[in-house]
């Protein structure tokens, strides 16, 4: 079970690493932007995004995960103008990126490009992790 901030969670977007090993959804209702969670376990890992905004639910409209676990992009309701990549191992916000309508996100299967659906098309960015 997923600690929602104490309001009824309802199931949002999700999306996992191709081996299995990590979860990344979001909820309406969640403390953060989404959560991780182990794929083999199924324990919570961590929120990404406690305490980046100042409001206290979130809801997120779509996320995606890097192939290798190290990077999550999430576009929500509330900032429907806005994508925020984190980096997973320590929770940091890496880039916010301004879109002129409200986006669906999803990473290339070799994790280098961005693609940013919104109902005008898709652009790709290109996403140096280095």
């Amino acid at each position: 079970m997923i600690d929602c901030t104490g309001n009824p969670c309802e199931p949002g977007p999700i999306d996992m690493t191709p081996d299995g090993k990590l979860i990344v959804a979001g909820m309406l209702g969640g403390k953060g932007d989404c959560f991780l969670v182990d794929g083999y376990t199924g324990e919570l890992i961590r929120w990404l995004g406690v305490g980046t905004h100042d409001r206290r639910v979130w809801d997120a409209s779509s996320v995606s995960i890097t192939p290798d676990g190290e990077y999550v992009a999430v576009a929500d309701h509330d900032h429907p103008k806005e994508v925020r990549i984190y980096r997973v191992r320590d929770d940091v916000l890496v880039k916010t990126m301004k879109v002129p309508y409200r986006p669906i996100v999803k990473f290339a299967p070799r994790g280098n490009v961005l693609a940013i659906g919104t109902w005008r098309g898709v652009t790709l960015y290109e996403f140096n992790t280095s």
